[in-house]
C-alpha cells in the first residue's frame, strides 16, 4: 500500500481508507475477483482511488468516486489506460 504523508504520521494509528494513494491490485488470474469482490470492499470503505493493473488485457483500470457504504457499493468513474 502506498499512503500519503510520512511514516511518523502512522506511528500511533493505522492508515484509514482515505489515506491510500491509490490501492493497486495486479491482476492476472484474479481479474474477475478484483473487479467484483475487492472493488466492492474498497468502495464500501471509501477508498478514493482503486487501480487494477490488468495483465491479460494489458491496461490499467482506474476507479474513482466511490459510493459507499451502501448495499451495493461501486465506483462511479472508470477510466482505462493502455499502451
Amino acid at each position: 500500500m502506498i499512503v500519503r504523508g510520512a511514516r511518523r504520521d502512522y506511528a500511533d494509528r493505522h492508515p484509514s481508507p482515505a489515506d491510500p494513494a491509490p490501492v493497486v491490485e495486479v491482476a492476472d488470474t484474479t481479474l474477475q475477483r478484483d473487479r467484483t469482490l475487492k472493488q466492492r470492499v474498497y468502495a464500501r470503505a471509501g477508498v478514493p482511488r482503486y487501480w487494477i493493473v490488468n495483465l491479460p488485457e494489458q491496461q490499467i483500470e482506474v476507479y474513482s468516486d466511490p459510493i459507499g457504504p451502501d448495499e451495493l457499493p461501486v465506483y462511479r468513474e472508470r477510466h482505462d489506460y493502455t499502451a
